[in-house]
């Protein structure tokens, strides 16, 4: 029965943005989780998430060549899901983030690392019908928030050396929201799944730019015994508005948000409790930041126990 999946998106649904730099405004995580065991139930699992953004900062100088950087982002986070009741299910995670960023032409590192913003959603499942004829339907709300227990540095941020996507916090209570429809029809599945990040301003009067994202995912069954295998396909869509340096008087930093689409592969395995999970997402297009910056690659893999 576990081939009944769910892709629930855990931050900007709960996410965590991966995208780096000032230039971005990406601000401060958000990825998805991968395919989740429908079933009611508890379970246990870390994931990791790395990407690679490549960043340009205009000089305010004629007589200056623009600054370039590139940004590798690692970002590993806890997290679980409580079965409340059948329809009621509660999730929380909390990360942990090391970012660097290399200026290409000096050969200078900067890092920052330490706990990001840990959040809880409380997910519905307002359809849930039983398997019939090989179909299945699922249609689950959720809503959440995320906290700020990450580290946000407002010198940092504004500097003007594209550090506002490095911190480890936003350093603001965002809102959480997520929809997700899954169809099941014998060995084929197919996700549809919408994500949505209210963010609100710090006290520093920062405020990263809302961001919302949705994606395809079609998967094939395989199951031998108590071995799962599930080989997918995905297409991803981001939008980000953009961020305020200082949200009161409405300062937009006009080199940041953007839209990027990108296509992935890969696959999970489930062995009884455990499972495995592993997907690399290239972009096929883009344009954030004016076009100052340049996703390269995100990879993203997990482990879970079912409990």
């Amino acid at each position: 029965m576990f081939y009944k999946f769910l892709l629930s998106l855990c931050f900007s649904a709960l996410s965590i943005s991966l995208y780096a730099c000032n230039a971005c405004g990406g601000g401060i995580n958000q990825s998805s989780v991968g395919l989740l065991p429908q079933l009611s139930g508890h379970f246990i699992g870390l994931q990791y998430f790395n990407s690679s953004t490549h960043s340009i900062t205009p000089s305010l100088f004629e007589n200056k060549a623009p600054e370039e950087r590139l940004q590798n982002l690692h970002y590993a986070q806890l997290w679980a899901r409580y079965q409340l009741h059948e329809r009621w299910q509660l999730y929380a995670y909390l990360p942990y983030l090391y970012n660097q960023s290399t200026n290409t032409q000096s050969k200078v590192q900067e890092a920052y690392s330490g706990i990001g913003d840990a959040g809880m959603w409380l997910s519905y499942s307002l359809i849930k019908t039983k398997k019939e004829k090989g179909a299945q339907h699922l249609l689950m709300l959720g809503l959440g928030v995320k906290t700020p227990t990450g580290s946000f540095n407002f010198q940092t941020a504004t500097s003007g050396t594209a550090m506002a996507g490095m911190q480890t916090g936003s350093g603001s209570w965002d809102i959480i929201c997520n929809t997700n429809y899954t169809l099941t029809a014998n060995k084929i599945g197919i996700n549809l799944d919408a994500n949505l990040l209210l963010t609100q301003a710090n006290a520093n009067n920062y405020k990263y730019g809302n961001k919302l994202s949705n994606a395809t995912t079609i998967y094939y069954n395989y199951q031998k015994g108590a071995l799962l295998i599930l080989p997918q396909l995905s297409l991803r869509n981001e939008y980000s508005l953009k961020d305020y340096d200082n949200y009161s008087k409405y300062w937009r930093v006009e080199n940041s948000g953007g839209i990027l689409c990108s296509i992935g592969a890969g696959f999970q395995i489930q062995y009884r409790q455990l499972g495995f999970r592993s997907l690399y997402f290239k972009p096929y297009y883009q344009h954030y930041a004016n076009g100052l910056q340049t996703n390269q690659y995100r990879l993203e893999c997990g482990l879970y126990c079912l409990l």
